[in-house]
C-alpha cells in the first residue's frame, strides 16, 4: 500500500485499532529495508575507517622513515645551509615541500580509484552476504576532503619529523 499524507507508523496505529484481531500482520517495509540495510552500512563504515586508519598510519611511518635518512644523509649539506644564513623552519619547509608532488599524486591517484572502485570492491567483499550489485552514493566533495585531509597531514608530518635538522649546527658539523 501507498501511504500519502500519513506516516507508515500512524497508518499501522490506525489499521490496529480499527480492525484488531482480524489482521494477521502488518509490516513496515521501510523500517524493515531499513533495519536490514543498517547493518550492512555499520559494516561499511567501519571498513572505511579502518582503511582510512592504515592509510594514515602508512604516510606517517613512510614520511618518518624517509625523512630521517634524508636529514642522516644530507647533515652536512644541512650544516652548510644553516651557516650560510638559513633558518631551521626554511629547511623544514623545503624538506616538506619537495615530497608534494609525490604525496599530491599518491592522493590523486588514491582519491579516483576510491571514486571509481568503491561500489565494486564493496560488491566484491559483500558478495558472501548476498550483496551483487552494490550503488552507494559516493560523493566527489567528502572524497576531496579525505585527500586534502592527508595533504595537510603528510605536510605536518613531514614538518614534526625535520625538527631534528634544529640540533645541526655548523660548531658540531666542525667538531666532527
Amino acid at each position: 500500500m501507498y501511504l500519502d499524507g500519513i506516516s507508515n507508523k500512524d497508518f499501522i496505529d490506525n489499521v490496529q485499532e480499527e480492525y484488531g484481531e482480524s489482521v494477521a500482520e502488518i509490516l513496515d517495509i521501510d523500517e524493515n529495508i531499513e533495519s536490514q540495510t543498517g547493518m550492512y552500512t555499520a559494516a561499511v563504515f567501519a571498513v572505511m575507517l579502518m582503511v582510512l586508519s592504515i592509510t594514515v598510519i602508512v604516510v606517517v611511518l613512510i614520511l618518518y622513515l624517509v625523512i630521517k635518512t634524508i636529514i642522516i644523509k644530507r647533515k652536512q649539506e644541512f650544516g652548510v645551509m644553516k651557516a650560510i644564513g638559513y633558518s631551521t623552519i626554511q629547511l623544514q619547509n623545503q624538506i616538506s615541500i619537495s615530497f608534494l608532488p609525490i604525496i599530491i599524486i599518491g592522493v590523486v591517484m588514491g582519491g579516483l580509484l576510491g571514486y571509481f572502485f568503491t561500489n565494486p570492491m564493496l560488491s566484491i567483499l559483500l558478495s558472501s552476504a548476498g550483496v551483487k550489485r552494490l550503488d552507494f552514493i559516493v560523493h566527489f566533495s567528502i572524497i576531496l576532503m579525505v585527500c586534502a585531509g592527508i595533504l595537510i597531514l603528510a605536510y605536518i608530518v613531514s614538518m614534526f619529523v625535520s625538527r631534528r635538522i634544529k640540533k645541526i649546527s655548523v660548531y658540531g658539523l666542525l667538531a666532527e
